[in-house]
């Protein structure tokens, strides 16, 4: 039996292929064992995750911009959970939930009530650094 014939049979006794079967197993053990730890908290909005389809690795630091990227990247101290919504910054909580407006954005939040309260400010300050600039 070819290589390529048993990972066919592989998919095809899964359902589905099995590099994508192996993930969504990894995926569901690490589930598994950060609920045992404790760390089932969401990084960015404080809410328990639920389920496994919910978790997201969070990186704590903005590991692109570090000296060393590389090397940020692979910091187990700088990596948290996440909710996978809040993550992405397709945030689901309600604006009052998580002071929306108010500096989320500021915090890591990248849903369109922060990124629109973001431009404002920006706008604003930016407007006032040409009227002093004028004067």
């Amino acid at each position: 039996m070819s290589k390529s014939s048993g990972n066919a049979r592989k998919d095809e006794l899964l359902g589905e292929p099995h590099g994508t079967a192996a993930n969504r197993l990894r995926k569901s053990l690490l589930f598994k064992y950060v609920q045992l730890a404790g760390h089932d908290v969401c990084f960015r909005c404080g809410r328990k995750i639920e389920t496994v389809r919910e978790l997201s690795i969070e990186h704590t630091i903005e590991w692109q911009r570090a000296d060393k990227p590389a090397e940020a990247f692979f910091h187990l101290d700088k990596i948290a959970f996440s909710h996978l919504s809040c993550n992405s910054g397709a945030c689901e909580q309600q604006p009052k939930e998580r002071g929306h407006g108010n500096g989320g954005y500021d915090r890591g939040c990248r849903c369109a009530t922060c990124r629109s309260w973001k431009a404002t400010k920006n706008a604003h300050r930016n407007g006032v650094s040409r009227r002093l600039a004028s004067q």
